[in-house]
């Protein structure tokens, strides 16, 4: 069987604070064939609330990795995209989401690539 370039993308959520949130996440990657969630301390982890949200996608919900720092998280990635509404006044390769899935599938060929998400209320951390 071959691999398809979507397996080896990692969504990751950075300090998610709601399970319908992390639910509604679950329900998009079923939706488009990405199988791999990391959560980086989740506020809440609430599988059978996930699974109302998110009907057929115990897989994803049974397989979700819970762990302590991004470090974790990424550490098996050859490229990373993170995504943010916010302005930033760091330094920052900034591209528009066409461009950064155009880039994360070219990379995917390499290896696990992952789609970075901050905190609902403040988003990722500049460092």
């Amino acid at each position: 069987m071959v691999e398809s370039r979507l397996s080896r993308v990692v969504v990751v959520l950075y300090e998610p604070q709601d399970s319908v949130n992390i639910g509604a996440t679950i329900r998009a990657m079923k939706n488009m064939g990405v199988g791999t969630l990391r959560l980086v301390r989740p506020a809440e982890f609430d599988a059978n609330r996930i699974e109302t949200v998110a009907h057929d996608t115990g897989d994803i919900v049974r397989d979700t990795a819970q762990v302590d720092t991004l470090d974790e998280a990424l550490a098996d990635c050859v490229r990373v995209a993170g995504f943010t509404r916010r302005r930033r006044a760091a330094r920052r390769v900034l591209v528009d989401p066409r461009a950064a899935a155009a880039d994360l599938l070219d990379n995917a060929e390499k290896g696990r690539v992952a789609m970075l998400f901050g905190r609902e209320d403040h988003g990722l951390p500049n460092e």
